[in-house]
């Protein structure tokens, strides 16, 4: 299965999404911080209709949300998120195919202090423990907004909000 990500507000470069959706032959295109709303059709996204359309837009205020797009010739199921994480910006899917199953988790953690926070980052990493715990392999996907964090080495600096996030991704095998 081939997929991408990319961070992008999406009614600017509606040309380029076309492109990634049309020519690259993709199964599965998730799109952080797309500064979608409900006043944008999903027609404007796909016009071609080839792919299944997952949205968690920003209503309240500008910017952020979450789009994950599957090609038609997957299934694709959208696994409902506890009310209880009404604050938090992913999208969860199960995808499956031919001869196999996942789960894709698409997240979007903004840069603004209360999304940042300790408290915060730590209910969006239980929210995508509690929606990984499943027995088929799972992606996660997205823009943790984690600068602090080396990727190469897995170091993060020192009394940041940052080294919980990169713990997760340690303790749960998503490195």
């Amino acid at each position: 299965m081939h997929m991408s990500s990319f961070n992008a507000s999406l009614c600017n470069k509606l040309p380029e999404l076309r492109l990634t959706l049309y020519h690259k032959n993709l199964h599965v295109v998730a799109v952080t911080e797309t500064w979608l709303n409900s006043k944008t059709p999903d027609g404007l996204l796909d016009p071609s209709n080839k792919y299944h359309i997952f949205r968690c837009d920003r209503n309240e205020r500008r910017g952020g949300g979450v789009c994950v797009l599957v090609n038609r010739d997957l299934s694709a199921i959208n696994v409902n998120v506890s009310g209880a994480y009404t604050d938090v910006e992913l999208f969860c899917i199960d995808i499956i195919g031919h001869n196999f199953k996942c789960r894709l988790i698409t997240v979007y953690r903004s840069t603004d202090d209360a999304h940042q926070s300790e408290m915060q980052t730590k209910r969006l990493l239980q929210c995508v423990e509690n929606l990984s715990c499943v027995s088929w392999p799972c992606f996660v996907m997205g823009d943790l907004n984690a600068p602090a964090i080396n990727w190469s080495n897995l170091t993060v600096s020192p009394n940041c909000q940052d080294s919980y996030v990169l713990n997760f991704a340690i303790n749960n095998g998503f490195t």
